[in-house]
C-alpha cells in the first residue's frame, strides 16, 4: 500500500466515522446492505431513506474502533489521534468511506 493510499484511507475513515457519529442513534439506523468496492471502501454509509446504514456501521466499528468512538464534538487533534491509534493497532485493514 502506497503512502498516498494510506493517507487517503485515513482521511476517508475520519470523514466516514464522523459522518456516522453525526447521523443518529442505532434505533434510527436502517439496513440497506453492505458493498465492498474495488478501491477497498465499504458502503453505502447512508441508505436511500437517509438513515445511517447499520450494516456498514458495524464494519466501520470493526475496522476503526477509535474513530467510531469519537463524539460529534471531537477536535481535529482527537480525530488525528484516533486515526493514528487505529492505524498503529492494525485495525484499519481496508479503506473506509
Amino acid at each position: 500500500m502506497s503512502k498516498n493510499s494510506t493517507v487517503r484511507g485515513l482521511i476517508l475513515a475520519a470523514v466516514g466515522g464522523l459522518a456516522l457519529s453525526l447521523t443518529g442513534v442505532p434505533a434510527q439506523a436502517a439496513s440497506c446492505g453492505s458493498t465492498k468496492y474495488e478501491d477497498g471502501t465499504v458502503g453505502p454509509a447512508v441508505c436511500p431513506n437517509g438513515k445511517p446504514n447499520k450494516a456498514v456501521r458495524s464494519t466501520y466499528r470493526d475496522q476503526a474502533p477509535n474513530v467510531m468512538a469519537l463524539k460529534e464534538d471531537a477536535t481535529r487533534k482527537q480525530v488525528l489521534a484516533a486515526l493514528c491509534a487505529d492505524h498503529t493497532a492494525g485495525a484499519m485493514k481496508v479503506a473506509i468511506y
